[in-house]
């Protein structure tokens, strides 16, 4: 495994990625929008490289990496949507803004949220918009994915594969200081013990054993972005964009990890407030966790 030291001029030359074309013939229609998969030498990072990332690596090294020009398309799109992830969940504006515009680019359609998110005057706000973003990208997630990783576009809910993040997804990082359970190299020839590379120095250990200290506190995304949009239904209802976000949060709890409390707070703040809406006719249930019915 090697993981190029974003500090020097070797930054994201030569990461460490997988060289391979092959995958199950039923996936051929679903991956078909991935063209690099076409090309000659398509590149991944490998399951240990993503593995430092989420456990070794603090969140300014890591949007250095993600802001890296040398970095595949494909790549720094997926990099730099879980970057952006990670800095919204760790309240890091200023490290959330500076990843923006990257992520803004591979998803245009967006292009108004970007904004309003790029422009937003307070952290409430930002945090706000950035739920509202969150909710459209069902590919996101704070930890980077090794291989293919979300096998759709990061904007659609395919029939297989997580969608968002879940609250059981930190129990799958590298525990970097276990004593009882030493994670091991994935892509070694022997079973040797994931290290940090050389370049990732104490402080940064440090800082990132903080950071996934802190993700590990985190509900999944269907609970997390809800809390945000319903209390921001209930300060701004007038909003016109609040119908909207109440059917994206209900959908987000079909699809995502199921949140009971979510849900039905969700369906029933639209239902109740806004009946002749066009997005409340679209949300005609709320989804329980398969312990709540």
């Amino acid at each position: 495994m090697y993981l190029p030291d974003p500090r020097t001029k070797l930054d994201a030359t030569a990461p460490p990625l997988k060289s391979t074309t092959r995958f199950p013939y039923d996936f051929g229609a679903m991956l078909k929008w991935r063209t690099e998969l076409f090309q000659p030498n398509p590149r991944y990072f490998d399951e240990d490289a993503a593995s430092v990332m989420s456990a070794f690596m603090p969140l300014p090294l890591m949007a250095r990496v993600a802001q890296s020009d040398r970095l595949p398309p494909h790549i720094q799109r997926d990099v730099a949507l879980a970057v952006w992830t990670r800095a919204v969940l760790l309240e890091d504006a200023e490290i959330a803004t500076s990843v923006a515009p990257i992520v803004a680019r591979h998803f245009p359609q967006y292009g108004g949220g970007w904004t309003a998110y790029q422009s937003a005057a307070t952290p409430q706000q930002k945090k706000i918009e950035a739920a509202l973003l969150l909710l459209r990208l069902p590919g996101a997630s704070p930890w980077p994915d090794s291989g293919l990783g979300y096998p759709y576009t990061r904007d659609r809910i395919g029939l297989v594969a997580t969608r968002w993040w879940e609250h059981a997804d930190s129990d799958n990082q590298a525990a970097v200081d276990a004593q009882d359970d030493v994670p091991l190299c994935s892509d070694c020839a022997l079973p040797l013990q994931l290290a940090a590379p050389g370049f990732i120095t104490r402080q940064d250990r440090d800082r990132a054993r903080n950071e996934v200290s802190r993700l590990r506190q985190l509900p999944g995304a269907p609970a997390y972005l809800g809390a945000i949009i319903l209390g921001w239904a209930n300060a701004q209802p007038r909003d016109p964009r609040v119908p909207e976000a109440l059917h994206l949060v209900v959908r987000a709890t079909r699809y995502g990890q199921t949140h009971t409390e979510t849900s039905k707070a969700a369906y029933l703040l639209l239902h109740n407030r806004y009946r002749r809406n066009p997005w409340t006719s679209k949300t005609p249930l709320w989804f329980s966790s398969p312990g709540d019915e």
